[in-house]
């Protein structure tokens, strides 16, 4: 079963549903139309691990308009569809 991040909407710098500066594992989670102003529209991270997942409309007024990671990515089994940017990476940026 999904666990739902539905339509939420910050004004932080980043990560609009996820905002943390470790490691994020997400595992069986659906995200609807997050944002945030800067950085990671739905997940801002250190490292991030995304597994059998979903996110959908996310955006970002800086890089990373689903994912924003300073380290390494991995995302299994995962889809992004319609997120956006403002500066690089429309769906995923990651530094590492």
């Amino acid at each position: 079963m999904f666990s739902p991040f539905p339509r939420i909407t910050i004004s932080a710098l980043r990560g609009g549903a996820i905002s943390v500066s470790g490691q994020a594992t997400v595992t069986n989670t659906t995200f609807i139309d997050n944002a945030a102003s800067g950085y990671g529209g739905a997940i801002a991270a250190g490292t991030a691990t995304v597994t059998s997942s979903g996110i959908t409309g996310s955006s970002a007024g800086g890089a990373g308009g689903a994912i924003y990671t300073v380290g390494a990515v991995t995302m299994t089994d995962t889809t992004i569809s319609g997120s956006t940017a403002g500066d690089n990476g429309g769906a995923v940026y990651s530094n590492g």
